[in-house]
């Protein structure tokens, strides 16, 4: 599966001022200036293997980037020269890649069994999270499934936030 968006801003406003005096024309101009695009693109691949009967074994990639380039600014002039220039730029990449394999299995009334590991690489940390994972559900009744799922990823949360 492959996704993206694409999203653009752009503001300008100027405003100038002439005077006209006896020996030359004097230019005030005040200048604002926001301009913010942002780029997000991902892929997703996944797959299934039926090992056997009741044993599937699900596996895959997600690679997620997102590319921001941010401008605001205000520029005072005046006869051409720039007095006051706040210009500002921040620009970012930042990208997400995950590699996971689970196992799935089932037999009686325990309908699904599900153990696997997700491993994510965040390239503005530059560490690698560990995330595994377990899932049960239990049919207890024939109108009642219970279902029971762990997962750690705390660590990957943590160094964002």
């Amino acid at each position: 599966m492959l996704g993206g968006s694409n999203y653009n801003l752009f503001y300008n406003h100027t405003d100038s001022i002439f005077h006209l005096r006896l020996v030359s024309i004097d230019t005030a101009q005040k200048v604002t200036l926001i301009e913010s695009k942002v780029k997000d693109g991902s892929v997703k691949l996944q797959n299934s293997i039926k090992v056997g009967v009741r044993n599937t074994l699900d596996f895959g990639l997600e690679i997620n980037g997102i590319s921001t380039n941010f401008t605001e600014g205000y520029i005072h002039r005046y006869n051409g020269e720039s007095y006051i220039d706040t210009l500002r730029k921040v620009v970012g990449d930042s990208r997400l890649s995950t590699l996971y394999l689970q196992n799935t299995y089932s037999f009686g009334c325990i309908k699904e069994l599900k153990f696997g590991f997700r491993s994510s690489r965040y390239n503005l940390s530059g560490k690698n999270y560990f995330e595994p994972r377990f899932q049960i559900a239990i049919q207890v009744h024939p109108r009642l499934l219970l279902k029971l799922r762990l997962v750690d990823t705390i660590s990957l949360l943590i160094e964002l936030f």
